[in-house]
């Protein structure tokens, strides 16, 4: 079974979201809420977290359940996460019962004998809303508030996650322009588990903001065009998404130059498979990143005045304050 969702990190009140929520949900199936805890197992040497494994055993109402998540995709702030959920009577881990033989036997590979420990606990007030949008697509919004604990570590979670239930996936981004109009949220790319872990390891939930540089993609010879296409796009975005909050957050000029890198990547990965993805969406998005562009390309322009020509003036001319 593989989750299809899109998830974002918010600040304003829970009580606008959910406001908003409800004029979607009218066609849905109402409002529930519930405490949902999740305690997140691996290995001492967390084998598990580098395989790109998360083994889970949740409380939700008065249910136990065990989840096995697998390796992520993750593009545009849209995840898609292998999952296995089975019960586990009393809340105790039960590898043995996964139906999935493949599954467990990547288990016992990376667990090899060692013992398993809890590495985080998350507990969380969901409220979930189950709408119905576009042409019948189906989707569940949660919007969470709780904590993560990893041992003496604890921070605040509040997030938002838009399920796709049914239907098509393009959907929970107007979903997602309901809930926040102002565009005042942030993908939330990393999964709670993620976050558990780096709570233990660092004492925060959310990596350090910095410029991203671009990355090299790696294309096999066996991928069609239309794969190819995917993996390129998806990299020009991981770009791209970052220095967005780097400008949004710290004023450093690396940030302007990557978003332009990125950008420009983008448009000139588009026009490149023209050919094979022509359409009106693609064409519409051109015209979108090529006005970002100008716009990051002026601060950038005046990031270089600034450095390259204010600033050689400010050396040569040590007491003029009015530079």
């Amino acid at each position: 079974m593989y989750e299809v969702e899109l998830k974002f990190l918010f600040d304003e009140p829970v009580a606008d979201i959910s406001s908003r929520a409800r004029t979607l949900a009218s066609a849905g199936d109402g409002e529930k809420s519930r405490t949902v805890r999740s305690v997140y197992f691996d290995t001492e040497g967390h084998t598990l977290k580098k395989a790109g494994i998360a083994l889970r055993i949740r409380r939700d109402g008065r249910r136990w359940v065990q989840t096995v998540k697998l390796k992520r995709l993750a593009s545009i702030g849209l995840s898609q996460v292998g999952e296995i959920e089975i019960a586990a009577p009393g809340g105790k881990l039960a590898l043995d019962a996964i139906p999935d033989e493949g599954v467990r036997d990547q288990l016992r590979q990376h667990i090899d004998g060692m013992p398993l420990k809890p590495i985080c606990e998350t507990v969380i007030r969901r409220t979930t809303f189950e709408v119905v949008v576009g042409s019948g697509t189906v989707a569940e919004i949660a919007v969470d508030v709780g904590a993560i604990q990893a041992g003496s570590h604890s921070a605040e979670l509040r997030e938002v996650e838009i399920e796709l239930v049914r239907g098509e996936p393009r959907d929970l981004f107007d979903i997602a322009r309901v809930l926040f109009p102002s565009g005042s949220a942030r993908f939330s790319t990393l999964s709670k588990s993620a976050r558990g872990y780096m709570l233990a390891e660092t004492g925060r939930i959310e990596p350090d903001v910095a410029p991203r540089n671009a990355q090299t993609v790696a294309l096999r010879a066996e991928l069609t065009a239309e794969e190819g296409m995917r993996d390129i796009l998806r990299e020009c975005v991981a770009q791209i998404l970052p220095n967005v909050e780097v400008m949004e957050r710290l004023d450093v000029p690396e940030g302007p130059h990557q978003l332009r890198v990125g950008l420009r990547r983008l448009r000139s990965a588009m026009s490149i498979f023209a050919p094979v993805a022509r359409s009106p969406e693609l064409e519409r998005l051109d015209k979108e990143v090529a006005w970002l562009a100008r716009e990051v390309g002026a601060l950038r322009d005046l990031d270089v005045a600034g450095g390259e020509i204010v600033g050689d003036e400010i050396a040569l001319h040590p007491d003029e304050t009015s530079l």
